[in-house]
Parts: C-alpha cells; sequence; structure tokens
C-alpha cells in the first residue's frame, strides 16, 4: 500500500500494488469535486491498471 505526493500538492490517495500492477483509489467526499482528473505525471509514468475514484456513494464497494 502506497501514497503519492509531488512537490505541487498533486496526488493520489491510495495505492495497492499486486501481481505487478498498481490500482489507484482518489477519495472524494465534497460532491462538487468528485469530478477530479488524476495527476498526469503520474498516470504517464507509471501506467496504473486500474485508476477509481470513491466517493459517498460507491465506498461500500471499494471496502468490500
Amino acid at each position: 500500500m502506497y501514497f503519492w505526493r509531488t512537490s505541487e500538492k498533486q496526488e493520489i490517495d491510495y495505492i495497492e500494488e499486486y501481481n505487478g500492477e498498481l490500482h489507484l483509489f482518489e477519495m472524494k467526499w465534497n460532491e462538487k469535486r468528485q469530478q477530479t482528473k488524476l495527476p498526469n505525471q503520474f498516470m504517464e509514468a507509471y501506467h496504473p491498471q486500474q485508476a477509481d475514484i470513491i466517493t459517498p456513494e460507491n465506498y461500500l464497494t471499494f471496502l468490500i
């Protein structure tokens, strides 16, 4: 389990690595911020297998 942050304050909240693949999870609880973009710098450097935005509407699926 990891998190990622740059000096420019870009971040990924939660990263899991398994079977050699990265799976990203960005937590957004404010409805106004749920349409977020993940940092291009990370996406281009690491090419994650999966990237999900976790919101109040789908957090139970994430936990189970």
